[in-house]
């Protein structure tokens, strides 16, 4: 990738900029360098907006606003979120409605979409998902149509190849970008829910080409199978506290062969509601050939596993 590339991918406004410029769906927005343009933005559009650093990941510095004391509030935890040499905020609507990511790759032949999620999140903080629910297919939403304005979108930008993670928002029966970059999902998803989901495996594919060697991969999206899979986040009782137990943490690792799972706690620990993507407490991942088991297996666990405060 170039250094204009990488820019447009890394930076939110300059992304924003090349949407609007090319007829990609998304928020109205403003770069901000001080509170005060902030606000003028908010009165200006009178709703809900979400203040953002140009150019951090892991939800570092995003905060939703309902007011001008909210903007000051926040204004200065959001810009020092952003990097030494882009000290400015990005200012967009809130775009109200049901969230996915989706990951991919630019191949040859052009941008392929490979897995979709859609998202739930903490009704404490929903700018943080604690579930991602992987599936080739959606009764309630337009996938194929999801795929084909992210094939759109990367193959207008010209990257030569590489992987993607895009989320987008389903709002009025419409879908807008909300972020995208140029790498892959993490906490796994890129290196073991892509290739299951998908049956590509996306990195193996991008060192081929980045050594020369021939790419043989089936890109069709007429053959994606029934797969699914889960990334689920832990969450603290309550508001949270010092933790006295962890209950069936034997079961966890009886599912090996199924479940790969993280805690970044210990008992005796404190912890408390999450207030990024960096803060979760821990997750685990379960894929599955079919909705139903899997459906079922996520009943099973959230039945066993307790975290006692």
């Amino acid at each position: 990738m170039s250094v204009d590339d990488t820019k447009l991918y890394k930076n939110k406004f300059l992304m924003r900029e090349f949407c609007h410029e090319h007829g990609i769906l998304s928020p109205r927005y403003k770069c901000c360098k001080n509170v005060e343009e902030a606000q003028d933005f908010f009165n200006e559009i009178q709703k809900k907006c979400i203040i953002k650093p140009l150019d951090n990941s892991a939800s570092r510095g995003v905060f939703s606003v309902n007011s001008e004391k909210d903007i000051k509030l926040h204004f200065d935890q959001c810009i020092t979120a952003s990097s030494a040499d882009n000290p400015a905020i990005i200012i967009e609507e809130y775009i109200t409605g049901t969230e996915f990511t989706i990951d991919g790759i630019m191949t040859p032949k052009g941008h392929r979409s490979l897995a979709i999620s859609e998202k739930k999140h903490y009704e404490y903080n929903e700018n943080v998902a604690y579930q991602l629910l992987f599936d080739n297919k959606n009764e309630y939403f337009d996938y194929d149509l999801l795929r084909k304005e992210n094939d759109h979108l990367v193959d207008l930008t010209g990257i030569p190849f590489g992987l993607t993670h895009a989320e987008y928002k389903y709002s009025n029966g419409r879908f807008f970008l909300i972020e995208i970059q140029a790498r892959g999902g993490g906490n796994y998803i890129a290196t073991d829910i892509v290739p299951f989901i998908s049956g590509i495996d996306s990195y193996k594919e991008q060192l081929k080409w980045a050594v020369g060697e021939e790419v043989d991969a089936d890109y069709s999206y007429e053959k994606l199978s029934s797969r699914c899979a889960v990334l689920h986040f832990f969450d603290v009782p309550g508001k949270g506290g010092v933790v006295k137990e962890i209950k069936e943490l034997d079961f966890l690792d009886s599912l090996s062969e199924q479940v790969m799972y993280h805690l970044n706690f210990k008992v005796g620990d404190t912890i408390q509601q999450t207030i990024n993507d960096s803060t979760r407490i821990g997750w685990y991942i379960l894929k599955s050939p079919n909705r139903t088991d899997l459906d079922k297996m996520i009943r099973t666990i959230n039945n066993h596993f307790k975290i006692i405060i």
